[in-house]
């Protein structure tokens, strides 16, 4: 019994510390969150501003649909879940619609780097565009890789 007073007590103490002292705004995604750190840099204190991406509200837990897995040994914070969503239309390809956690680029200052977060955090599509006409009506820019010529 005294194990289960010390343990509410703390549970308090996390909770107040961590989302404040008005109990009926607690709510999961002030322990539980998810943050978007890179492998390499991601924990050196001066590159960890350039290289990680933004540190959101989870959902969910390793037994929900919108699976959200911490180590409760640790923390709350997100260790495992959901990098890529697709709804796929198998009669019409172009109606498919998929999502990434962060973007389309790993490169560190394109603006496709971290561009589909809110809309995986919002649990939001984008159309994914399967044919060659469809892509080149949506198509942002052209990208020619050409290797070079050797003399």
């Amino acid at each position: 019994m005294i194990l289960c007073v010390a343990a509410c007590g703390d549970a308090v103490d996390l909770l107040s510390k961590q989302c404040g002292g008005n109990i009926a705004g607690w709510q999961w995604g002030c322990v539980h969150t998810v943050s978007f750190k890179h492998s390499a840099f991601g924990g050196i204190p001066v590159l960890s501003m350039i290289f990680n991406g933004p540190t959101l509200q989870a959902r969910g837990d390793r037994f929900t649909v919108d699976a959200g897995a911490f180590n409760a040994s640790q923390t709350f914070e997100m260790v495992h879940g959901s990098s890529q969503r697709l709804i796929v239309d198998l009669s019409n390809l172009n109606n498919s619609l998929g999502i990434l956690t962060t973007g389309q680029s790993e490169q560190i200052f394109s603006p496709h780097r971290f561009d589909m977060v809110q809309k995986w955090q919002n649990v939001e599509y984008d159309p994914l565009l399967f044919t060659q006409e469809t892509a080149q009506a949506n198509a942002e820019g052209l990208l020619m890789l050409v290797p070079p010529v050797r003399k």
